[in-house]
Parts: structure tokens; C-alpha cells; sequence
């Protein structure tokens, strides 16, 4: 309205002041084209050239070349005024529709998005806070984020706050307080927002959830601590191995990542100075032994590794020693124990030469030491009081069937059998039952006793309680296996035996499927009534789930609350589904735990495997699956074809 009164008073004043001012029509004109639509811009040239016009014809007649020409310049401006009015306003249309684009995003991401000062209050934040923290949004906005932070993370507060002041970004995990109480654990990402002459005017970031993150990085820790004070407990060295490979993927060296208190003071060292050395550069002899080519096929092949009594060069020590040496490889690292056997061995030269020396050293020695004939206990070493509970005379004579443990007794009876035909000296491991009536691991070491004549005449034997170590490679290897808080098979394990084509392929009208679990609603049980709940509970749904399926059937825990479930030789993806929906109901009924009556539900995607589809194809279509159960209001089972 200002602009047409400013034409209205260019005309006027051209009319009453008798001067020629028709340029000046232009002025109103470039001036609307800023701020009008293209309607209004329109409406304001139609104006301007209808006065132009009367002007025009007020100081010149009507076919004078000055007016026409002064007519047509301001049509050509009017036209370019209204071409620059279509841009600008097209422009302003984009720039809110990316206005509104933007926020419709940060509204429903997962993640929390977030606007504050410089001084850090919050002036704007998305919806994802309350699904997160439990806050909503007008409970954070007008607020220093500072007063919702773990007192113990402020100080890192303060000094991000200051990297957001100089414009730069950070990205740094802290503590948040959750509306219910407690803290969570939150990413954050973030940068100071300058504006258009660089002045760093606001902060601009989002957080994401990474409280389970940290819980599984808290577990690690204390798992690998245990792991250690085990492993240093042990009396024979420990050490794993990493293998180092080149770009062809051929083994060149392996580097020390885990070495136990024993075996840096073997090698003269402290564990921590092994630990990232380069086994080749420490101790070159393992290529000239051959020590090299076995550690190497026992990575690649997947086979552990036993020798007894190898002769070894010892690069530190400075001397050739002998070792028997077991390694059990894992993916490409290898853990292996030694034991210094030189002594013994020297111990059992001179048992051969003189059986009262052997006596003598029997007496002194840790290790229990036995000679057996006709299958029974002919002379027992002192030393099986210490360490069994019996004293020799309770032994001698007695049948060894008596201490051996029945699930052992075969195996060991071979070896003695091999031995009197002629067979060298074995090391095997079995349990023997001690006084009290318990059961111990122990490791022995057998070979022939030979008398005057070089005529075998039973066996001579000895061997030590292992019990310790038994458990630390069991607890290894069931770790490899077996999920910690669930017992069922691990994600790695369930992947592996998916793509190792254990799973019987379509054959007699039976096929393979996988049940793709997803607990309903578990963050809030966590969130409600604590991580020990949730665990009770996963605890207790697995144990259902695992009640629900037969011998041949697989049931793993992917991590978090998702769970794999494969069927072997099913009949088609309606008795697939039918399994589900009996797991589905059985979990469904309430948890009984020191927390209350949990409740919760599962929500299934089931689908069929084909022949020679990866672990990766398969599970991804069962969690399709999953997600369009979930989609459908949880808690229920939903089939897929495996052609989808």
C-alpha cells in the first residue's frame, strides 16, 4: 500500500507541478519487486504503466518517439521487476518448505536433535527425548543443559562448551539424568553455529543412545580382568598370539596381545613388555624348528596343537630346552601354555638307570608318580597324598578302573594297551576320583617301564591336578560359543553353523527355518525396573524358548533382546509359523522374578532358508519380517516367503 501511494504521489506531483516526471515511475515500482508476491507485483506494473501512460500523453502527443520510448523502457523494468519478484518469492517458498522439511526430520528421528545458546540453554529440542530420557520437551527448553548432567561429567561439559564457543565440533559420550531417575549414557555430537559474518551464534547437535554400548564395554572389561587374574594365576606360562597376515592374507609373523605373569618371567620379561611384540623378532628359532609351520596350520586348519617333550632353542634363555606345548587357535589368534619339561625329563633318564634313584626322585617330586602293571597300581609316589588326598598304600594294588573316571576309563585303557605293545610315551588328560570322593583333571605323562632285560613290564607314569586350567579353557571355549547371561548359542556361533551348511537343505519335502525374536517393549523394562530385571527376564524367556523346540533345533541370543531361533526339517512355513506362534504364547504368560511379575511379548518373523543362501540373506529377511510383526501392533508371529 505505501509503494502505490508513493505512485500515486509521483503522478500527482507530475500533474500538479506541470514537470516532466516520468523516470521517476520506476523507483515505486524496483521497490515492490523486494517484497511483493508476483501478484501483487503484477498488479503494481499495471498501475505504473496506466499511469505512465496518462502521463505520457499529458506532455507529449500520442505519437511522439520520446514517449514510446520512455513507455517501453519502463515496460521492459516492469517486466524484469516482475520476473525478480517470481525468483525472489520462488526462493522464499523453498527456503520454508526446507525450514519445514528439516524439522519434520528432527522430529521424528531417533536420535535427539537439539538447538541451544552459546551459553548452553536449550532453546529448542526434538520429540526423541521423551522416548529417551523420559523428558519432555518443555521440560529441557529454557534450561542450562548443564543442571540435567552427571556432576561427574560437567567438567568435560565445560570443556566442550568452550570448543562450542570458538565454532568447533565435538563428539563426546556423558551421563544424562533420566526424568525416573538415574543417569543414561548419551552420545553427543555437536558444533558452534556461526552466523553469516562468522560470529559463533548457538550450538547445533543431537545425542543418540549408547547405554548399552557402555554396559557391554563395562562387562569387557570386567570379563577380561577376570580372564587375567585367572590366567595369572596359573604356574605354566600363557600367552595368545595374534596373527599377522599380508595383503595376500598369508601368516608373516604373530604378535603377542595376552601373556600372563608367568610367562613374562620365563622370558625374563614383564607380561606387559610381550605384549605387541613380534614373536619372530623376539624368538627367530621358531622358524628353524619348525615351531613357525605348526603355529601356522593350527591357525589356518583350526586344529589345536599338542607336542610333547620338543626341543627348543631357547632365544632369551640361551639354551636348549624341551617343552611340551599345547595351543588352541580362535578365529586367527592362538593361545598357547608351555611347560619347561627338561628337568623331568632329565629326572626320568635316571629312573631308567637305577629304580632306587627313581624312588629318591619320586619322593621329592611334585608331580605324582606311578608305575602300573596288570592294570593295577604296582608303587605310588608319596607326593599322591598332597595332591588327591590318598596315601600310596591305599593305591597299591587297587585296579586303576577304581580312580579313573568311567566316561575316561576307555580312552586311557587304549593308551595303556598301546604302550604294552610297544608305542612311545603319550600325554593325555583325565579325572581321577580323589579321597573325598571328588573328581580332579589331571595331565599324564606315560611311557613304558622297561626292566633289566629292555622287556616292557607295565607302564610308569606320572601327573599333576590341572583343575585350574581345565576350567579357564573351558570357560574360554564356552565363551566362544555360548552367550554369558542367556546360555544359547552366540551370534557368531548360530552365523557360523548357518554358513558352515550344517542346516539340511530342501530334501524329502523337509526344509530349514529361522524365527527372527524381538522382545516387546524391553527398554522400558530396564528403564522401569533396572538392567538386573531385564536380565532376570531375558534369562527366563531364553529357558521357554529352549523348552519349545527339539534336540536338533537351534536357539541363539544376537545381542540386546533379539533372539534367533532355526528349525530343522520343518514341513513348510505354516508349521515354521505354528512353532512361533507356540513360542510367542508361551513367553507371553508373566516372569515371576525378585522384581515382581514381569510381562512381556515377542514379536516373531519367521521365513524359510534356500539352498546355499548366506547367513546374512537369511537374516535379513527373517528381521524384515520382525520389523512387519512389529509394525502390525507387536506381538505376534509374522511369515514371509523365502522368494520374497
Amino acid at each position: 500500500m505505501l509503494v502505490l501511494a508513493a505512485l500515486l504521489a509521483v503522478f500527482l506531483l507530475d500533474v500538479a507541478l506541470h514537470v516532466v516526471l516520468l523516470p521517476f515511475y520506476l523507483f515505486p515500482l524496483v521497490l515492490a519487486t523486494s517484497f511483493t508476491t508476483p501478484r501483487q507485483q503484477g498488479a503494481m506494473v499495471a498501475a505504473t504503466l496506466a499511469l505512465a501512460v496518462l502521463s505520457g500523453l499529458r506532455w507529449s502527443s500520442p505519437g511522439s518517439l520520446d514517449v514510446w520510448l520512455r513507455l517501453a523502457a519502463i515496460a521492459l523494468v516492469a517486466l524484469v521487476s516482475i520476473i525478480l519478484s517470481m525468483l525472489r518469492h520462488r526462493r522464499e517458498h523453498q527456503r520454508l518448505w526446507a525450514m519445514h522439511h528439516y524439522q519434520l526430520l528432527a522430529e521424528n528421528a531417533s536420535d535427539v536433535v537439539f538447538r541451544a545458546t552459546c551459553e548452553g540453554v536449550t532453546e529448542w529440542i526434538s520429540n526423541a527425548v521423551t522416548k529417551l530420557l523420559g523428558w519432555q520437551p518443555e521440560d529441557l527448553i529454557g534450561q542450562p543443559f548443564r543442571h540435567f548432567v552427571h556432576p561427574e561429567d560437567l567438567a568435560l561439559l565445560q570443556q566442550v562448551d568452550d570448543a562450542f564457543r570458538r565454532g568447533e565440533r565435538r563428539h563426546f559420550r556423558l551421563r544424562v539424568r533420566h526424568r525416573q531417575g538415574g543417569h543414561r549414557w548419551v552420545g553427543v555430537n555437536a558444533r558452534g553455529v556461526r552466523d553469516d559474518v562468522g560470529r559463533v551464534v548457538g550450538i547445533l547437535g543431537s545425542w543418540n543412545d549408547i547405554q548399552a554400548e557402555v554396559v557391554a564395554e563395562q562387562e569387557t572389561a570386567r570379563a577380561l580382568s577376570r580372564l587375567a587374574a585367572t590366567l595369572d594365576s596359573l604356574l605354566d606360562p600363557h600367552v595368545v598370539l595374534q596373527a599377522r597376515r599380508d595383503d595376500s592374507g598369508t601368516i608373516v609373523d604373530f604378535v603377542y596381545t595376552l601373556a600372563n605373569a608367568a610367562a613374562g618371567k620365563y622370558n625374563f620379561l614383564n607380561a606387559d613388555e610381550l605384549i605387541g611384540r613380534s614373536m619372530l623378532e623376539l624368538m627367530p628359532a621358531h622358524r628353524s624348528t619348525g615351531l613357525w609351520e605348526k603355529y601356522c596350520h593350527a591357525v589356518v586348519s583350526g586344529e589345536p596343537l599338542v607336542l610333547d617333550d620338543f626341543t627348543y632353542p631357547h632365544d632369551i634363555r640361551g639354551e636348549t630346552r624341551s617343552y611340551d606345548i599345547r595351543a588352541v587357535p580362535f578365529g586367527d589368534e592362538l593361545s598357547i601354555t608351555w611347560r619347561d619339561i627338561t628337568e623331568r625329563w632329565e629326572r626320568f633318564r635316571l629312573l631308567e638307570s637305577s629304580e632306587e634313584e627313581f624312588r629318591l626322585l619320586a619322593r621329592n617330586s611334585s608331580d605324582v608318580m606311578v608305575r602300573i602293571r596288570d592294570n593295577a597300581f604296582a608303587w605310588v609316589s608319596p607326593s599322591l597324598t598332597a595332591a588327591l588326598g590318598w596315601t600310596p598304600e591305599e593305591w597299591i594294588s587297587r585296579p586303576i578302573r577304581e580312580v579313573v573316571h568311567p566316561e575316561d576309563f576307555a580312552a586311557f585303557m587304549d593308551r595303556v594297551r598301546a604302550i604294552n605293545n610297544g608305542e612311545s610315551g603319550a600325554v593325555s588328560r583325565l579325572r581321577l576320583r580323589a579321597q573325598d570322593g571328588l573328581w580332579h583333571w589331571v595331565e599324564v605323562h606315560a611311557g613304558p617301564y622297561r626292566d633289566d632285560q629292555d622287556r616292557i613290564d607295565g607302564l610308569v607314569a606320572s601327573f599333576r591336578v590341572i583343575d585350574r586350567e581345565v576350567v579357564a579353557l573351558q570357560r574360554l571355549e564356552h565363551h566362544a560359543h555360548f552367550d554369558e547371561l542367556t546360555g544359547l548359542l552366540n551370534r557368531r556361533e548360530v552365523l557360523q553353523r548357518i554358513d558352515a551348511r550344517q542346516l539340511p537343505m530342501r530334501r524329502a519335502g523337509r526344509q530349514t527355518a529361522v524365527l527372527f525374536c524381538d522382545l516387546d517393549q524391553f527398554k522400558s523394562i530396564n528403564d522401569n525396573y533396572g538392567h538386573a530385571a531385564g536380565d532376570h527376564l531375558l534369562r527366563a524367556v531364553a529357558e521357554r524358548i529352549r523348552g519349545c523346540l527339539r534336540h536338533e533345533d537351534l536357539a541363539a541370543r544376537l545381542g540386546g533382546d533379539e533372539l534367533l531361533v532355526v528349525l530343522k526339517g520343518v514341513k513348510d512355513l505354516e508349521c515354521a509359523a505354528a512353532v512361533g506362534e507356540k513360542i510367542r504364547r508361551v513367553v507371553e504368560d508373566p516372569v515371576a522374578t525378585p522384581f515382581g511379575q514381569l510381562k512381556t511379548s515377542l514379536s516373531i518373523g519367521v521365513t524359510l532358508a534356500l539352498p546355499g543362501e548366506s547367513s546374512e540373506a537369511l537374516m535379513a529377511r527373517a528381521d524384515g519380517a520382525m520389523y512387519e510383526a512389529k509394525k502390525l501392533g507387536r506381538n505376534r508371529v509374522f511369515p514371509i516367503g523365502a522368494s520374497v
